[in-house]
């Protein structure tokens, strides 16, 4: 990494991604206004090693929320862009992941789509998308990461009826998007995704260790108003953690972010 910083957002309706050097000083501005010109977010932003830049957020398309992905050089040029269509339901984009930050070919975004949590792998190369991948209905992926071995890693919630959401947890096939390993946890207390102001279970972070193992972290309610920040660490093979780490408050406990030491 040269140093400098990337930030996304924002701006008169339209996503931008600012570039700013390590004392402050602002190299590079890009603005995207989306296919219809209407409201524009950048909520993710990566980088490779060539100085690429993709930035990933959500494009208000016929009248919905839809994710999009746009890839530029180090110099700004845009070199392709994805904007995700086929939405009924506006859909989300929460995070971004490359496979490799020196020569990186696939790109992958979570969130969600029609109301289920959604996963895409797109060719870093090109845009185009090569597999998609949706699982129960109310339902959302929080976050992504990469395993030494190329397999995404994701995380969020999944709740098949809109009651009783899970904390979830999944390692996918490369290839195919399918789940080679999946983890659920169920808090003692009946939620719902479907009530705006409701609380439910749902895991906030993932992020690979060495050989194959990760950890996710996020909250689990047990009761209605008190919550648990949960925290779960798994081997490189099989669906039962390693170990689970929980931390409550006499009253209320959200676990949000985490990092790898």
């Amino acid at each position: 990494p040269s140093g400098n910083f990337l930030i996304s957002g924002t701006s008169n309706q339209d996503a931008f991604v600012i570039k700013i050097d390590n004392n402050g000083n602002q190299l590079l501005k890009i603005i995207w206004d989306g296919p219809q010109s209407s409201y524009d977010n950048g909520y993710a932003v990566k980088s490779d090693a060539a100085g690429n830049i993709y930035m990933g957020g959500l494009t208000s398309y016929n009248s919905k929320n839809v994710p999009f992905v746009v890839k530029y050089n180090a110099a700004g040029v845009k070199l392709w862009e994805y904007v995700q269509t086929s939405v009924s339901v506006d859909g989300a984009l929460t995070a971004l992941a490359l496979d490799n930050y020196t020569s990186p070919t696939n790109l992958y975004f979570t969130g969600s789509k029609n109301d289920s949590s959604a996963v895409i792998k797109i060719n870093a190369n090109t845009g185009i998308s090569l597999w998609e991948k949706t699982l129960w209905p109310h339902g959302k992926m929080n976050d992504i990461d990469i395993d030494n071995n190329g397999h995404p890693l994701v995380c969020g919630y999944q709740a098949f009826s809109g009651v009783d959401a899970d904390f979830f947890a999944a390692v996918l096939d490369i290839n195919t998007g399918y789940l080679m390993r999946g983890f659920w946890q169920n808090g003692a207390a009946t939620d719902s995704v479907t009530n705006p102001g409701g609380h439910f279970d749902r895991a906030s972070k993932i992020k690979a260790g060495p050989s194959g193992t990760f950890v996710v972290f996020g909250t689990i309610y047990n009761s209605p108003t008190a919550a648990t920040m949960y925290m779960v660490k798994f081997g490189s093979v099989g669906n039962t953690p390693t170990w689970i780490y929980t931390y409550d408050s006499p009253t209320h406990t959200e676990g949000n972010g985490i990092q790898l030491l």
